[in-house]
């Protein structure tokens, strides 16, 4: 029978990481830590599972052994063992690089690859003057990012975005953007690795040479950015009960993320889907089939699609990811819960009906 996932996470070196994630209680190795890989199916990490009889698989070679019952008949049709989502801690101690990702179309234009990468960002913490880059200002025209590179006057065409703990950042893929010094932030992204730079502040490595840009690659990707709305998600708030609303976030093709804040406990069932749920704060305890999970914060839970009921308790906040069908799993129960049409498409970002 399955049962609900924890996995072993995956550390990842870099230029501008530190030791933050040991905060969050997180045993780190050596160096500098940059990111954190929770739920991973990419070929440059695959996550172990860490709890239960089938502790030590890879979550791939699980996927490919339960096919349909582990992510669900239409999931695993489309996309088999190439898990759709990644899940990732990062620690910015230093400001990433000024970078763009490609949308599904462009990666295998450019790289021959099945994903692109549209993502979001819950921020856990930050400094109090922190920001975050998004897009270029009004006016700026793409077309101009080499001149002023060469001219050292890129940053001034930025669009920064004052940022706290709880804020969430949508970024659709072709947009140009950065995480800013001293924040942490919870990742959820399609599963991609691919990253053009295209500035990144002079910086050298240990070896003393500059880290490789790629303008061209930045640039074609930029230009097949559909009209997609970035930037803070506020989203629509669904109240269920006295113990539980639901913030609807994010919802494209791709994922979709809602945010959960529980007093108490609360029941679902996953009707032969499955869901991935990112604890980002509080304690409690995930029960299902006669059995128990404790949970907390910063822990990241997979419930795979077979496992039927199972309920939640505590007080928790926590984000839930799936692949959503938009009009059944976001239309409808905002609808239903008194927003229009305009409104959802307007404030849960990435959302559209495919004609």
């Amino acid at each position: 029978m399955l049962y609900p996932l924890k996995l072993t996470p995956i550390y990842k070196h870099s230029l501008w990481g530190g030791r933050a994630l040991e905060k969050l209680g997180r045993k780190l190795p050596k160096g500098q830590v940059g990111e954190s890989w929770e739920v991973s199916c990419h070929p440059d990490g695959v996550n172990v599972i860490a709890n239960g009889k089938y502790i030590g698989i890879p979550l791939t070679d699980w996927i490919k052994a339960y096919k349909d019952k582990a992510v669900g008949r239409d999931i695993y049709l489309k996309y088999a063992t190439r898990f759709p989502i990644l899940i990732k801690l990062i620690d910015a101690s230093d400001k990433l690089s000024v970078q763009v990702h490609p949308s599904d179309e462009m990666a295998k234009q450019l790289e021959n690859e099945f994903y692109g990468k549209n993502e979001m960002w819950y921020i856990l913490s930050a400094k109090p003057d922190a920001k975050v880059i998004c897009d270029f200002k009004p006016g700026f025209k793409r077309s101009a990012v080499n001149r002023c590179i060469e001219e050292n006057r890129l940053e001034k065409w930025l669009n920064y975005i004052d940022i706290e703990a709880t804020d969430v950042v949508y970024v659709p893929a072709g947009t140009v953007h950065s995480l800013g010094a001293e924040i942490v932030a919870l990742e959820i992204q399609q599963n991609s690795n691919i990253t053009y730079r295209i500035y990144d502040y002079n910086r050298v490595t240990q070896s003393g040479k500059q880290r490789q840009l790629h303008i061209e690659k930045a640039l074609e990707a930029m230009s097949d950015r559909p009209n997609a709305v970035h930037g803070k998600i506020r989203g629509l708030r669904r109240l269920d009960d006295s113990n539980l609303s639901v913030t609807f976030l994010v919802a494209n093709d791709h994922f979709a993320v809602e945010l959960y804040e529980l007093h108490g406990n609360m029941e679902e069932t996953t009707d032969g889907e499955f869901f991935i749920f990112s604890i980002v704060e509080g304690e409690g305890e995930l029960v299902f089939n006669k059995d128990s999970l404790p949970i907390q914060a910063v822990e990241t839970v997979l419930i795979p699609a077979a496992l039927g009921k199972y309920q939640f308790c505590g007080k928790l906040t926590m984000l839930k990811t799936y692949v959503p069908k938009i009009k059944a799993h976001i239309v409808e129960p905002l609808i239903r819960a008194g927003y229009t049409y305009a409104e959802i498409m307007k404030n849960v970002h990435g959302c559209k009906l495919s004609a």
